[in-house]
Formats: C-alpha cells, structure tokens, sequence
C-alpha cells in the first residue's frame, strides 16, 4: 500500500513538474525572439471590465466585449506570428485575474504562441514604459504595445509597425498609430529608441519636435482642460512679459505664436529627467519673463493617486521632493525614492 502511495504521489510530482518546465522553456524561447507584439488587456471578468459599456450591455455584456475584443487582437497578432514563425513572439500584459485564469484562457489557444505576465506600474505609463524595458533587456530588438480594444487593427498594420522599426536599426524612432481623437493606438520603438524615451522631459521633447502648431501645450493624460481653455490661455500668453503661462493647478502653456517656440528651444526644452522636468524648465524659463496664471476655471486632474495612497502621504511626498530637488539631490536618485525602483541609464 505504501509502495502504491508512493508511486501515485510520484507520478503526481512528475504531472506537475514536466509540464511546468516545458511551459518554462516555451516561454524562454518565445522571449529570445527578435521582434515583439505585446497586447496590454485586462482580464475579462465581469464588473471589472468595460465598464463604461455596462450600462447599456450589462456587466456580463461588457465582460463578453473585451473578451471578443481581445479575442480578435490576438487572431491577428496571430496571423502575423505565422507570417515569421521563428522571429515574433506575442506577450499578453495583463490587469485583473490570476496566472491560472489567463493559463485557462490562453494556453490551447490555436493559431498563435504567446505568453502573459501581470502590467506592473502605478500608471498606465509607467506599465507601458515597464512592458518596453523588459522585452529589450530580454534581447528583443523591436517591440510593437498595442491595446486589446481596438477591433480595427490588422496583421497588416503590426507588420508595417515592426518593418518601420526594423528598417532603422542605428536611428532612436518611435512609431505611432494616430487615433482620430487625438491620441493613439499603438506605439512601437527599436531598442535604440528605449534608452531615450525612459524620463517624461525626453517625451515632452520628442513631441514638441513633432508639433506643427504655433503654441505648445503639455497636459497630464490625467487632466481635463476647462471649455474655455483656449481663450484662456491666448489671454494669458499675449500679456506683455509673460513667456509661459499655466492653468490653475498646474500644467504648462508655452508663449504665444512665432516666439513660443523659439522661447521653448531657447532654454533647451525639457531637461531629460526621469522626475521633476516641468520645475526645472519652469525654473529656466522665469529668467527670461513670468508664468501668467490663466483666469477662469482651471483644469480638473484625477484624484486617483490621492484616493489610493492618501491626501496627506502624497502631498507630503510631493513636498519633500520638492525641497529635496532644491536642496541639490539629482532628479535620479529621485525618481528611485518617488517610484520605487531604480531609473534605466539614459546611455
């Protein structure tokens, strides 16, 4: 009997571990491929998911929308894996659920061979940003981040993402899908770019260089701006020795028509620092005018940040990075205390 016992506990053993390290191995041989899709989802789960559709499809409706959603990503990331069988690989980022839940979801998936890890990062940023940081040190050299809720996409257009990237090799180039509200679908960069892109001040300046307009105006993802926003800055920006302006409670507006942009540039743009590049240039730019305050209604920010970790825990973080900034401590070793992890060398 006990010879039986432990026969069955050795074949039990055996059922767990084989298969966990042939899933280890898949999973390794996918990572070393030198192109990337990663699929930023969340676990459809109802309640949890979509839920400005609930209303109108119900919480299991809305569940079953990012499960089509995601569903149909995935066939076509799928699609084009088959088109380079031994250089794509597919990484799911996922919110919500557990490994087992997405095991259960994806594992028999035909079609394609992909992977899932968690999003990890306070924001949707910092997740993106992590996303891209793991695929390059992990040896891939070009990465396509694509949302699971854009039914339009095609195997087409991550292919033409991925030839973009692939075709400049020695060049920093970032790739981006316009959407037409304004914002984006997708984002691709080449491990040449990544280094670059880490700190917001080097997106700040990677977007002004592409700005066609005659005024710049930076703005939190996080932020909505009054309705009156645009006659409110104009007044503010053509008062005589005002070189930048800024809403109440903060976010920044750059000077008026020929002579914003120049100012912008004359103080070098944004500092490339991983934290704190809006005081810095600010700093910089009161040497040449004043920050005029707009009038009127100022611009509404989330209080997301607050509602998780605190009124008084973030305010008093705040505060003592700013005084630690002017008391000379490097924005580096900042971002390390603000964000918890150590900041990527921008070389």
């Amino acid at each position: 009997m006990a010879s039986r016992a432990a026969v069955l506990l050795a074949s039990a053993v055996a059922a767990l571990t084989v298969p966990g390290y042939a899933s280890y191995r898949r999973k390794r041989w996918l990572k070393s491929r030198r192109q990337r899709v990663i699929v930023f989802t969340r676990y459809p789960a109802p309640g949890t998911t979509k839920s400005r559709l609930i209303p109108a499809l119900g919480e299991q409706g809305a569940a079953l929308a990012q499960l089509h959603m995601t569903d149909a990503i995935l066939h076509e990331a799928g699609r084009l894996q088959q088109r380079n069988p031994e250089d794509l690989s597919v990484e799911v980022r996922y919110h919500g659920g557990t490994q087992e839940d997405m095991r259960y979801w994806l594992e028999r998936r035909t079609g394609i061979s992909c992977w899932w890890r968690v999003q990890e990062g306070e924001d949707l940023g910092q997740k993106m940003a992590n996303a891209f940081k793991d695929a390059f040190r992990e040896g891939t050299e070009n990465v396509v981040l694509v949302g699971s809720d854009i039914p339009a996409i095609t195997a087409d257009i991550l292919e033409e993402a991925l030839q973009t990237l692939n075709s400049s090799q020695e060049e920093d180039v970032c790739v981006l899908g316009p959407a037409i509200d304004g914002g984006y679908y997708l984002v691709g960069l080449n491990r040449q770019t990544d280094s670059r892109v880490i700190g917001r001040g080097m997106q700040l300046n990677a977007g002004s260089q592409h700005a066609s307009g005659d005024y710049l105006l930076f703005l939190h993802a996080d932020t909505q701006l009054p309705s009156s926003w645009q006659r409110d800055a104009y007044r503010t920006l053509c008062r005589p020795g005002v070189v930048v302006g800024a809403f109440p409670f903060g976010l920044d507006v750059v000077q008026d028509s020929s002579h914003s942009k120049r100012q912008f540039q004359s103080v070098g743009g944004f500092p490339e620092f991983p934290l704190l590049e809006d005081v810095e240039m600010l700093r910089r730019l009161k040497r040449h005018g004043h920050v005029g305050i707009t009038e009127g209604s100022g611009v509404i920010t989330s209080a997301r940040r607050f509602r998780k970790h605190g009124y008084l825990k973030v305010t008093s973080l705040n505060t003592f990075i700013l005084l630690a900034y002017q008391m000379g401590v490097h924005p580096d070793t900042l971002a390390v205390w603000y964000y918890g992890r150590k900041v990527p060398d921008k070389d």
